[in-house]
């Protein structure tokens, strides 16, 4: 009898320690899964390399959970000093490579005095409506206004697309609004149009620059600057 009893007890302790050890040896739990960390935004990110880095790490270009490509083009925050990159994440091994340069958007057509068509690198054209930017619908003023912007708006000049941030996106035939700034000079082209008598302010719409746009404007039309004055 006292044996049986002796026995019992040692499986009894020998069980005790087994579940002791499995619940030492058990795994943690794991980190909160990627997409419930919260939204990243470009001003997170000290360059456009790091940004691009973060985009593509996340699903880009295929998924875009904190929009970071407002263009749809494949590349993160645009706007962000260099060091920059385009990489899309594929390819294998080898050693440390520099980040490459971003490729260039240029000006494919000037459409009327406020459409823009342009292209990055070698990526599908885009048509940008230029920021805050309205011209009449009649033919004096927006043929005018057409001529006057292919006269200094030429295809294959070198350009940046900056994001107006305060704007809805599109416009109702869904073209990109976009500041477009000419590289060379550093002209703001729908500023300029504005301020040359070949556009108007488009007081609908939200976006920084407008009171400045607004100023120009008026000095145009007192001045009877562009169409303001012939047509």
């Amino acid at each position: 009898m006292i044996p049986r009893l002796s026995a019992w007890l040692a499986l009894i302790l020998a069980a005790g320690s087994l579940a002791l050890v499995t619940t030492a040896t058990a795994p943690a739990h794991a980190s909160a899964p990627a997409h419930a960390r919260a939204d990243r935004d470009c001003s997170d990110f000290p360059n456009q390399a790091a940004a691009q880095a973060f985009y593509i790490a996340n699903g880009g270009p295929a998924s875009d959970p904190h929009r970071l490509d407002a263009e749809g083009d494949g590349v993160a925050c645009e706007t962000l000093p260099c060091p920059c990159s385009t990489s899309t994440g594929g390819g294998g091994g080898g050693g440390h490579q520099p980040p490459a340069a971003p490729a260039k958007t240029r000006v494919v057509k000037v459409l009327s005095g406020e459409l823009v068509r342009v292209r990055k690198g070698k990526q599908r054209p885009y048509v940008v409506h230029l920021m805050g930017v309205k011209v009449p619908r009649d033919a004096c003023r927006s043929r005018a206004a057409k001529r006057d912007l292919r006269s200094w708006v030429e295809p294959g000049m070198v350009v940046r697309v900056v994001d107006g941030r305060k704007s809805r996106k599109r416009d109702k035939q869904g073209h990109l609004y976009r500041y477009l700034v000419r590289v060379k000079g550093g002209y703001d082209v729908g500023g300029s149009q504005i301020a040359t008598g070949f556009g108007q302010v488009d007081r609908k719409l939200r976006f920084a620059k407008k009171q400045r746009y607004l100023r120009a404007e008026s000095r145009a039309r007192a001045e009877s600057r562009g169409y303001h004055g012939t047509c």
